[in-house]
């Protein structure tokens, strides 16, 4: 049986390091070289079954290493993009365009329109706190100490406060019903 492709070439990894280059998933990248993304699953996993043993092993540890190689790049973009999200500082231009309905020497209007003034804006956007807490939370041991920290005392309160909502339901009740005892006591007395 005649394979697809060139298992022992280059170009065969280096179009699948390319691929992962580009964003690619596994599954679009089996798409792209029109095998089966189960059979390439299997591949990249060493499990093939019309390859041997040591075709197997070589091959798949090549398939990652194109993977791992190409994924690696678009992995340092995405931090460099996240981080400038993450600090703020990024220059938003956008241009406003006031119009004015044309007329003629009577005031009627023409259909037409005249453009009245323009005005560009820049706007400079704030830091994302969000994406910050969470670079900080995977990036830094301390922060991420302090952060499970306040949750683990936040959540120790949360309970507290349930448990104290418990005991004062429950008291509610019984000072319910001694005010209900006492009411009806006193009306008794009082016939």
């Amino acid at each position: 049986m005649k394979s697809k492709h060139n298992y022992n070439g280059e170009d065969f990894y280096k179009l699948i390091e390319s691929l992962a280059r580009i964003g690619f998933t596994d599954k679009d990248i089996a798409e792209r070289l029109n095998i089966d993304s189960k059979t390439f699953s299997k591949m990249k996993n060493g499990h093939c079954h019309f390859w041997t043993q040591e075709q197997n092993r070589t091959r798949s540890e090549r398939i990652v290493a194109a993977l791992s190689k190409g994924r690696t790049e678009i992995v340092a973009l995405m931090r460099v993009a996240y981080l400038r999200v993450a600090l703020g500082g990024k220059m938003l231009k956008s241009v406003v365009k006031e119009y004015i309905v044309s007329v003629d020497t009577d005031g009627n209007p023409t259909g037409g329109r005249v453009l009245h003034g323009m005005t560009e804006r820049e706007t400079e956007l704030p830091p994302n706190m969000k994406a910050l807490s969470k670079w900080l939370y995977h990036f830094d041991a301390d922060w991420r100490f302090f952060f499970l920290r306040a949750g683990y005392y936040l959540v120790k309160k949360h309970l507290l406060d349930r448990k104290v909502e418990r005991i004062t339901g429950q008291l509610h009740s019984y000072l319910f019903l001694v005010i209900v005892y006492e009411f009806s006591s006193w009306v008794s007395g009082n016939r």
